[in-house]
């Protein structure tokens, strides 16, 4: 239900890749923490290296885009996906 909640928190699609996502991360995180979902020590590391990428993504699409744009120039046609 939580992560339903997030997908319908906004409207855009970026914010609710960014919701769902994060509300997902807290819930492996509490699983973990709680006892609810087993975790190898090793991969408890890759929670954190997700919810710090997941704050590096802006909030808004066309930060992202330039974003990604700057970072890798011709990846991809905005025009094509009508952006």
């Amino acid at each position: 239900m939580a992560l339903a909640e997030a997908i319908a928190s906004t409207t855009d699609h970026l914010g609710r890749a960014r919701a769902v996502t994060a509300a997902a991360l807290r819930l492996m995180r509490g699983g973990a923490v709680e006892g609810h979902l087993v975790i190898d020590a090793r991969e408890t590391s890759w929670l954190s290296r997700l919810e710090d990428q997941l704050a590096s993504v802006p909030a808004g699409e066309g930060a992202l885009i330039d974003q990604v744009q700057a970072a890798r120039p011709g990846l991809f046609t905005p025009s094509e996906y009508g952006l």
